[in-house]
């Protein structure tokens, strides 16, 4: 390839900042990359496919990150001490792992003018969040309490990090000694009522947007962190990793007002020839009650011809014009998953029209399973010369066009499927 890619996989993926962060990032030092959401069931499936598509790094994210820090060659301290990984790395032939969610949280607070050394801090959650803020604080000389609904768990990585644990019913009594208290519980969990805060205690909660307990603790009268800024930390630490060159914060942060992904109101496949759009897309369509579109179907409808004999008597140009007539006419209307040839990503014109006019999913596979699928034989573009030089010509422009890509490689269609259908709904649940 040459181009870079890079990544950031987890189920669900298509509401990660991370891509939105990178290309601010590539931005501002004026570096040419592309940043992928890649979804996979498996982390060691993520890994497989990020090999076979060249990806140079990844973020991590859940609930893959256990899972890949035994999947990867090496790692760090703080990978090996969590048991866990939010980033990995290819150099050299090897995957290394690293975890920068300590240095999320180390970052966050201390950027808020509060002193560690000494405090008195309380993790609410033993998860991988939790876990990986009990580290950080540990490392930087707090005093830490760890909390969670499992005392067997806290108690086994409270001894492991070297902290205190606390049991559930004991959280009231010592909320009022608390200097910094940081939330990492799934949404909507509450363990707490909002009067057993301190007012002095500084409150940072994990979740990306302004959860109960950071509204709670605000009305208070609480200082508060949100957890976009613990993401934003960690990702200029991730970004050092990655592209081995230094990001200022600030230059990152104007990726946090980015939209993760394009309007609602579709579902585009795009991907090369072979890629499975049609047979994923049909599927598609009923798990999310939309009508299915085929453009390379409507082109030959419209026109009356077969798509090869549009090639053959009127030329490329002529079918790309037709096919960029279409997409315009299909993305007037909303409430569809469409299937678009494998060259529309081709004018710059029909690039923006798909990320502004829905979802857009890269579906990615191999360029011999394409191959295999094609029947090369009716495929225009092939006649007289190798697939080899399209593929890798197009593959930049899927990156920079798509909101998420999926490996297509696997024969099980309905599966492909179900997994976009389960980060659209994911997609439509927060933002609708």
């Amino acid at each position: 390839m040459d181009h870079d890619l890079f990544a950031v996989t987890g189920s669900p993926v298509l509401h990660s900042k991370s891509p939105e962060l990178f290309r601010a990032g590539f931005r501002a030092l004026g570096m040419d990359g592309q940043y992928l959401r890649l979804s996979s069931a498996t982390a060691s499936g993520a890994l497989e496919t990020a090999k076979q598509m060249g990806i140079r790094g990844m973020n991590v994210t859940s609930p893959h990150k256990e899972q890949m820090a035994r999947a990867v060659e090496c790692s760090d301290e703080a990978s090996r001490a969590l048991e866990a990984v939010n980033t990995i790395v290819h150099e050299e032939g090897t995957w290394k792992g690293f975890n920068t969610d300590p240095q999320g949280v180390v970052g966050a607070v201390t950027a808020h003018g509060f002193e560690l050394s000494g405090a008195r801090a309380m993790v609410l959650g033993a998860g991988g969040a939790g876990r990986a803020a009990a580290f950080g604080l540990v490392e930087s000389g707090a005093h830490v309490t760890l909390v969670n609904r499992s005392a067997a768990k806290a108690r086994k990585w409270a001894e492991k990090l070297g902290c205190e644990q606390l049991d559930l019913q004991d959280l009231r009594a010592n909320l009022q000694n608390t200097d910094l208290l940081v939330s990492c519980l799934p949404g909507g969990v509450k363990v707490l009522a909002p009067d057993w805060l301190n007012p002095r205690t500084l409150v940072l909660e994990a979740d990306y947007s302004e959860g109960w307990l950071g509204r709670c603790a605000s009305d208070l009268g609480c200082e508060t962190i949100g957890g976009r800024m613990w993401l934003l930390h960690q990702a200029v630490a991730g970004f050092r990793i990655l592209l081995g060159q230094d990001v200022a914060l600030t230059d990152m942060r104007s990726g946090l007002d980015e939209e993760s992904s394009g309007s609602l109101d579709n579902v585009l496949l795009i991907g090369f020839m072979g890629a499975g759009k049609s047979t994923v897309g049909r599927p598609l369509a009923q798990l999310l009650d939309m009508e299915f579109v085929d453009t390379d179907e409507l082109i030959e409808k419209h026109s009356g011809c077969r798509i090869t004999e549009i090639f053959r008597t009127r030329g490329e140009a002529s079918f790309r014009k037709m096919e960029q007539d279409v997409l315009a006419r299909v993305l007037k209307h909303k409430g569809q998953v469409v299937a678009c040839g494998g060259g529309v990503i081709l004018p710059g014109a029909n690039r923006e029209l798909l990320r502004r006019s829905g979802v857009v999913v890269w579906l990615w596979a191999p360029l011999a399973v394409c191959m295999k699928r094609a029947d090369n034989g009716d495929r225009p573009l092939l006649r007289g010369r190798g697939p080899e030089g399209l593929y890798h010509q197009r593959v930049p422009m899927y990156a920079a066009c798509s909101h998420m890509v999926v490996s297509s490689s696997e024969p099980d269609v309905n599966a492909i499927a179900r997994m976009v259908a389960n980060e659209v709904r994911g997609i439509w649940k927060n933002r609708r």
